[in-house]
Order: C-alpha cells, then sequence, then structure tokens
C-alpha cells in the first residue's frame, strides 16, 4: 500500500506541475521520431526510447488514434514510466537499511520534487530513464546482500541498468555502481555474480544499438554530428558566477530542503568516517561525480532535468535518513520536515504555470499560423522552432482528415489540412543558428521565399536565445520594404 500511496502521488504531482502542452525543446523531436519511426539525433541516439515511443504511436495510428493526439498519448506514457522512480526509491532504502519511516521519506522526496514532476509530464527520457536507474539498483543490491537468486538478480540488474543507457546516456556512470556492488558480495560469490551483471548490461546496451545501426542509414552521421554540436557547445560554455548561481537554482528545484539535507547527511557521513552502508555510498558516490559532472554542460543551464537521475540516491535517500535521525519522535520537527518536502511543489507549480502560459498559447495556436503561410515559407523563432518539422510530419500524415480540438498542438479554429506539400523551413537558435542571419534571410528573400519572422517575447527563452531574436529584431528593423510588401512577415507581441 505504501507504494501505490507513492506512485500515486508522484502522478498527482506530474498533474499539478506538469505543462499542459510541450515545452521543451527536445520533447519535439522525440515526438516527430516517434512517428517517423527515427533513431538519432541526441547521445547514441536513445534507442530503447525511440524504439518504444514508436512502438506506442505505431499502435496507436493503426487503431485509428489520430496523430495529433500521439504527443499526448507519449506525455501520459513517459509519466506513467517516470513516477515508478518514488516507490523504487522506498524500496530501494528499505533494502539498503533504512528505517520503514525513513524510506517512506525518501520516496516522498522524489514524488514531490518540483524538476522531477515537471519534467516527467513531457516527452522526455529524463524521468524513465531515472526510474530504470532506480530499478536496477534495487536487483543490484537485492543480488550483493542474497546468495537466493543472486545471479538471475545480477542478470536482471545488468539488462535493467544496460536499458537505462538506452534511454539515457549518462547512467553509463553508474556502471561502476554496478562492479562496486560485486566487490561488496561475499567473496564466493563475486565472479558469478560480476559475470551475470556485465553479461546483462553487455547484452541490453548492445543489441538495441545493432539494431539500430543495421536499419538506420543515418544513424553514424547523426551520432557523429552530436559530438561536434556537443564538442562545440563545451568551448562556449561560460563558468562565470552567474553559470554558477543558475546551476545551483536548478539543483535545488530538485527539491531544495532535500538537496540541502542530503548534503549535509552526506557530509556529516564523511567527517566522521562512518560508512555505515556501503551499498548507499556504492550508488551515491557515482551519483555525486554525475551532478559534478553535468556542470560542465551547457544544456543545464536551461532545464534542471539533467540532474533528476541523481536525486534518489544522492539527496532523497541521504536527506531521509539525516531528517529522520534529527526529528526522532519529535511530531513538531516532523511536521517541519514535511512541510519541507511539500511546500516547494506547491509553491512552484502555480509560478511554473504562469511562467510557461504565454508559450502554451503559442504552441496551441502554431498549427493554424503555420498553415496560414505559403508551403516553404521560411520561419524564423526561438522555442516554438523544433514543433515546426514535428507538425509538418503530422500534417503531411493526417493529410485531408479532420482535426480533433484540445490537443496541444492541434489549432482550435482549423478542422481540416489539405497540404501534404507543405515544407515550411525553420531557422532556429542553437546548434542550426546561421553565422551570418542577414545572408540566410536576403537568400530567402530573393528565392522569393516568404519570410516569417517571430519577434513575440515568449517565443524565446534563454540568453542565447534572445540574442538570437536581438539579431533577428535587427535584421526586420533594416529591410522595411520587404515587411511592406509581405515577402517579410512578422510576428510582434499584441499590445496590452
Amino acid at each position: 500500500m505504501p507504494y501505490l500511496a507513492l506512485y500515486l502521488l508522484a502522478l498527482s504531482s506530474v498533474v499539478v506541475m506538469a505543462p499542459g502542452a510541450t515545452v521543451y525543446w527536445d520533447a519535439f523531436g522525440y515526438v516527430l521520431q516517434a512517428i517517423n519511426g527515427d533513431v538519432g539525433g541526441l547521445g547514441l541516439g536513445r534507442p530503447v526510447f525511440a524504439m518504444a515511443t514508436h512502438a506506442l504511436a505505431r499502435a496507436w495510428l493503426a487503431l485509428g488514434g489520430s496523430p495529433w493526439n500521439v504527443e499526448i498519448l507519449l506525455r501520459v506514457a513517459c509519466a506513467i514510466a517516470a513516477s515508478a522512480a518514488a516507490p523504487l526509491t522506498m524500496r530501494l532504502a528499505l533494502d539498503c537499511g533504512a528505517s520503514r519511516r525513513a524510506a517512506w521519506m525518501a520516496g516522498l522526496a522524489v514524488a514531490v520534487s518540483p524538476a522531477a514532476a515537471h519534467a516527467s509530464g513531457q516527452v522526455l527520457t529524463d524521468g524513465p530513464g531515472a526510474a530504470l536507474l532506480v530499478l536496477a539498483c534495487v536487483c543490484g543490491v537485492r543480488a550483493t546482500v542474497t546468495t537466493r537468486r543472486s545471479t538471475a538478480l545480477g542478470l536482471g540488474a545488468g539488462v535493467v541498468l544496460g536499458l537505462a543507457v538506452g534511454v539515457r546516456e549518462q547512467t553509463l556512470l553508474n556502471a561502476v555502481t554496478l562492479a562496486w556492488f560485486v566487490w561488496l558480495a561475499p567473496r564466493p560469490e563475486r565472479w558469478r555474480l560480476g559475470l551475470a551483471m556485465a553479461a546483462g548490461f553487455v547484452a541490453a546496451l548492445t543489441l538495441p544499438l545493432v539494431f539500430v545501426l543495421l536499419t538506420q542509414p543515418a544513424y553514424v552521421a547523426t551520432v557523429r554530428a552530436w559530438i561536434v554540436n556537443m564538442t562545440r557547445d563545451r568551448m562556449v560554455k561560460t563558468y562565470g558566477w552567474r553559470d554558477l548561481a543558475v546551476y545551483l537554482a536548478w539543483l535545488l528545484s530538485l527539491g531544495p530542503v532535500v538537496v540541502i539535507a542530503g548534503g549535509l547527511g552526506i557530509a556529516a557521513t564523511i567527517r566522521s568516517r562512518r560508512w555505515r552502508w556501503p551499498l548507499l555510498t556504492a550508488m551515491a558516490a557515482p551519483a555525486l561525480l554525475q551532478v559534478a559532472w553535468l556542470a560542465t554542460f551547457r544544456g543545464v543551464g536551461y532545464s534542471p532535468r539533467l540532474l533528476i537521475g541523481a536525486l534518489p540516491v544522492a539527496f532523497a535517500i541521504p536527506a531521509a535518513v539525516a531528517v529522520t535521525e534529527w526529528a526522532g519522535n519529535s511530531v513538531g520537527r516532523w511536521r517541519m520536515a514535511l512541510a519541507g518536502w511539500i511546500l516547494p511543489l506547491l509553491l512552484a507549480a502555480p509560478v511554473a504555470h504562469f511562467q510557461s502560459a504565454e508559450l502554451t498559447a503559442t504552441l496551441r495556436d502554431w498549427p493554424s499560423r503555420l498553415r496560414a503561410l505559403p508551403a516553404d515559407a521560411v520561419v524564423v523563432t526561438g522555442q516554438p522552432c523544433p514543433a515546426i518539422p514535428l507538425v509538418r510530419a503530422i500534417v503531411t500524415l493526417d493529410s485531408g482528415a479532420a482535426l480533433l480540438d484540445g490537443p496541444a498542438l492541434s489549432p482550435s479554429n482549423l478542422r481540416t489540412l489539405e497540404t501534404p506539400r507543405s515544407a515550411w523551413e525553420p531557422v532556429c537558435p542553437g546548434w542550426a543558428w546561421p553565422s551570418n542571419l542577414e545572408e540566410r534571410l536576403n537568400r530567402a528573400l530573393g528565392e522569393r521565399h516568404v519570410v516569417a519572422a517571430d519577434l513575440r517575447g515568449s517565443s524565446w527563452t534563454g540568453a542565447e536565445q534572445r540574442a538570437a531574436r536581438d539579431e533577428l529584431e535587427r535584421y526586420v528593423r533594416a529591410h522595411p520594404i520587404a515587411e511592406i510588401s509581405g515577402q517579410l512577415i512578422v510576428w510582434r507581441d499584441e499590445p496590452r
């Protein structure tokens, strides 16, 4: 019963916290991959996640579902998968030796994490990847502490961790955890357990990659492009005080009291040299290393979702243990602890919805706005940019079919689409932003393409995108004749 309660609480947190539409940049690409059956673009392509979402999309379409509702289907599926991390964290804490009360608090910390709840309601790899990682740790801990079915549990731990890497590559670092488990196992069991874990891990990691390599002709090229772009990102990554402040803010968005209490608990353990729980240490050490490593990623400046995988073992379980020792049998202290766990979610939810309201409205209107453009128009925008190829693919797939009102990407005032030839060309900030925007847009105008310039403030998120918007605005000001003639269409904020 406590496990079911935590699971339902985690799902409820997603409902309370998550945006009502896809707002994360990568999520649009994952939905597009699910519809097209492609694998690639980020990391090793996240083949397990891509194939799972593709199977769901194919099944939905085969049953007669609208392609406009694939996004909603996948958002619900990701929330269902990601919410399993909360009860699994409780189980893991118990297996590591925590009291039932501390284990419940650990699961609760994951269930009501603002950052985790916000990202788990999107089509992203972070939430499901975290759930798989905790499940792998549960199997690994049980294989280490018991001789019954230890080989099967070790094999399961390896398989689940391999699948987790196929969902989120950063979990590859947690292979250190499995090796640590083997070292902690009874000496007679080590070779058998190590071989079982290694076999399961290698099989689950490599088989999806081999399948994708054989079936996706462009796979190697996408991985190579990702490596090049990540290298470029690291070259322009800054490490100033502002970057540190943003990173710490995102870290605290996992749950400020949980993160602080977890840090204090780990610090106290290190200072007193009380390595009471070596199994927890085997999981927390790689997770904390991962937290430090992610500070070098440029993408962590835009969202805390990259940190979600470290929440259960690096912060939630240590924080729960520390708070349980601090609260003891004091009812007042327990009330303070529960308030510190739950209040951040309740306070963050209205703020997050307010901040995303304009962007959500923009995305709901996006198909109608695009449909009003010529089929070969060039569209320059910010955060809605990755939705352009997604809408283009759905329009092609659903050409001539009536649309249902309501889905986040479905226009409420457009009943039919009849242009499978629509090929709106996006110009997006980030990796694909042209080195010379003026030259790129002048060429489009010279080739008689209509250029749509989106200058609405809600469409541009973060310093990098706002810098791109400023460049676009300078271009628009320098080309008033093109705007007057209608070849340059400009979307501006409506006066209030």
